[in-house]
């Protein structure tokens, strides 16, 4: 498969200089995407939407060396933004982008997020502040846009605010010390719950506030840091079948809520820590994370800052079926809402 994807996309990268590259990824990136598979032989891309949507099934996807992330790779950045215009970062898009459309993903940010960046750098950053505090530090077990509808449901208030993403995209570009991403299955998260702390997860009796890196955005957009109040932490899709949204800092119980839902939140707390266990991305690689099913973390980073430091870039992926018409920010073809 990576062998497959990988030739795609040198292809692609043939075609024209990085700059034009870069201009067309934010015009429109799953164009992009589709543009990468037509270098696939039909029944290649058949074999290859398959196996991915099959392994994404359980939690996950990881393909290992998929793009060069070698030649011509300057310093690690030390922010967000701007992505260096360079043949391994255009690379590492262009695989994100194939990727995301043989699962039958849209690419989409937020424009809350990072300015609404589709692609983003996960570096250390330098300074005292509370980002660059942050990005140094191991994160405990969370899904995305933890404050943000599941698909199908709409905000009380703000009834344009999109889902929370599907997928979460991960591409190693420089990882030296071979710093962890943590995984944590949900179903293995439920087996060591009780169905009575399940039933109370269940519940609409949660407060859930927006993510730090969401908190300025949706002030600017909505005049007040997004948060949802009597909300579930589990969404029931039939037996034994599941969707989460969890973070440790911005679930709690609602002010009504009875004493077992902060136990089974506790009993969630403790079950992330029981059976998180480590991935190493090394250069090259991609993983695809189910945010519905699969929370995440990191080991710690460490205080390295530029040069060789860890570097990945994040993007985000929600099936086009889940995305509302009125959730695209006018002018874009991929910031959501708000």
């Amino acid at each position: 498969m990576e062998v497959e994807i990988r030739q795609a996309v040198d292809k692609t990268l043939a075609q024209t200089d990085a700059d034009q590259w870069v201009a067309r990824i934010d015009q429109d990136p799953a164009a992009i995407g589709e543009h990468v598979l037509q270098h696939l032989d039909a029944s290649v891309r058949s074999t290859l939407e398959k196996s991915t949507r099959g392994q994404l099934t359980n939690g996950l996807l990881h393909l290992k060396g998929v793009f060069d992330a070698a030649t011509g790779l300057p310093d690690s950045p030390k922010g967000f933004a701007p992505l260096p215009i360079c043949l391994p970062v255009n690379a590492a898009r262009l695989t994100v982008l194939a990727v995301n459309q043989l699962l039958g993903h849209a690419p989409v940010s937020y424009g809350s997020e990072n300015d609404g960046h589709l692609f983003v750098n996960l570096v250390a950053m330098p300074g005292q502040g509370r980002s660059a505090e942050k990005s140094t530090k191991g994160m405990r077990g969370h899904t995305d846009a933890v404050s943000f509808p599941f698909p199908g449901q709409q905000d009380s208030r703000h009834p344009r605010i999109a889902p929370s993403p599907d997928a979460v995209c991960l591409a190693a570009l420089r990882n030296p010390d071979d710093i962890a991403t943590m995984v944590i299955p949900l179903r293995q998260i439920l087996s060591r719950l009780d169905e009575a702390d399940i039933e109370q997860l269940k519940k609409d009796q949660f407060l859930i506030t927006c993510q730090g890196t969401f908190k300025d955005g949706t002030i600017a957009v909505l005049g007040d840091a997004h948060q949802v109040e009597d909300v579930s932490v589990l969404l029931s899709r039939g037996v034994n079948d599941f969707w989460v949204r969890f973070s440790h800092s911005n679930v709690a119980p609602s002010y009504t809520a009875p004493e077992a839902t902060e136990q089974a939140l506790v009993k969630v707390a403790q079950a992330c820590e029981e059976v998180a266990h480590p991935i190493v991305l090394g250069a090259g690689d991609i993983v695809i994370l189910d945010n519905r099913t699969m929370l995440h973390g990191r080991s710690e980073v460490g205080k390295e800052v530029g040069g060789n430091a860890r570097w990945l870039l994040r993007s985000y992926g929600l099936a086009s079926d889940n995305i509302p018409k009125t959730a695209f920010h006018e002018g874009s073809s991929f910031k959501l809402w708000p």
